[in-house]
């Protein structure tokens, strides 16, 4: 599973990008954005989908006895932690796909499309974000990296 994420932020990072100019590639920014991403994926399974502004469906009280009769996990999307540790945790399942314009993050886990999309089971995307969200996870490190540029806010002769 990958999550293409759009919002009127990305008008706002390709703004951003443009005036770093040829200073500006993707490598100079994912591992900040890849952090970041983690940071909010667990805060995402912490609040069960609250703070990525949609909480998900709570699971059906007679399932919730299943999972505790196995031992597993009574929390959403939780059953063994396969697919948070997929979202959190780099290496093993987690996708960190960086092209020369693109970063791609998501699961290898199998059934993680299935819950994003609801096909067969309530839909509980395990990637989400607020319009916020996102702007703060791509705009944050370009903004860093800008004000870390020689001159930049300083007008000549200050």
């Amino acid at each position: 599973m990958t999550t293409r994420i759009t919002s009127s932020g990305l008008t706002e990072i390709t703004e951003k990008m443009n005036m770093l100019g040829r200073a500006a590639k993707i490598q100079d920014f994912y591992p900040e954005v890849v952090q970041k991403f983690i940071q909010l994926e667990i805060k995402l399974f912490d609040t069960e989908g609250a703070s990525g502004g949609n909480k998900w469906k709570a699971l059906d009280p007679v399932y919730v006895k299943e999972k505790k009769r196995r031992g597993a996990s009574t929390k959403i999307l939780i059953e063994w932690g396969d697919l948070r540790k997929s979202l959190t945790q780099p290496g093993g399942d987690m996708v960190v796909r960086v092209e020369r314009d693109r970063i791609t993050l998501g699961s290898r886990v199998p059934y993680a499309h299935y819950h994003a999309l609801g096909k067969g089971v309530p839909k509980r995307p395990p990637v989400q974000f607020t319009p916020d969200q996102i702007r703060d996870l791509f705009t944050a490190p370009i903004i860093r990296r800008i004000k870390g540029l020689r001159g930049y806010g300083h007008r000549r002769g200050e």
